[in-house]
């Protein structure tokens, strides 16, 4: 009998750096098999932070 896909996913370990052992995080298109921390890159997120939001005074000027 055939495994439902949804069990197999669950069931697979978590991926983890081949130089650290550090657990990655899973992407739709990412194979990567080493971590931004032994890579030596930086990461910067696409959004801000929530703190630096703008408010509701500076959204009127801009």
């Amino acid at each position: 009998m055939l495994m439902n896909s949804t069990d197999l996913m669950n069931s697979l370990p978590q991926r983890s750096c081949s130089v650290c052992g550090a657990v990655l995080e899973e992407m739709a298109d990412c194979y990567e098999s080493t971590c931004i921390s032994c890579k030596g890159v930086t990461f910067y997120p696409i959004y801000p932070a929530a703190e630096k939001t703008i408010g509701d005074e500076q959204r009127r000027h801009v």
